[in-house]
């Protein structure tokens, strides 16, 4: 039954709602759907074995006490200096910052101490 032979003009509006609801929800499946394929066709193009390379060798420098050092020096070299242009940054507001970067980098410096194995608890 089309909205043409509906003479109802409530029912021939129902009716072609309807439809563009149908239509709506059939536009919708179609572009789930074609995003899915994208998606499978994106991992399918992914280099796990250079994936999972790349992650042994974040995991094994994240183990080194060297990274950790360097970290560490990081954190110092964030430290507000005398010279440093600190804008509208107040006393408290810098000495915040300066303990919290001495603290962070003192335990970079632990967790390398921890990897050397010269960590007594």
């Amino acid at each position: 039954m089309s909205a043409a032979t509906i003479t109802d003009p409530s029912r021939a509006a129902e009716t072609d709602q309807a439809h563009e609801y149908a239509e709506q929800a059939a536009r919708s499946a179609r572009s789930l759907f074609e995003g899915q394929q994208a998606a499978r066709r994106a991992l399918a193009a992914i280099d796990w074995e250079a994936v999972l390379r790349r992650f042994l060798q974040d995991a094994i420098t994240a183990a080194l006490p060297d990274q950790w050092d360097a970290r560490s020096e990081v954190f110092e070299a964030a430290r507000p200096h005398p010279d440093d242009f600190n804008g509208n940054a107040t006393p408290a507001e810098l000495a915040e910052r300066d303990a919290r970067n001495a603290a962070t980098a003192q335990e970079c410096r632990n967790h390398a101490a921890v990897l050397r194995g010269g960590w007594a608890a």
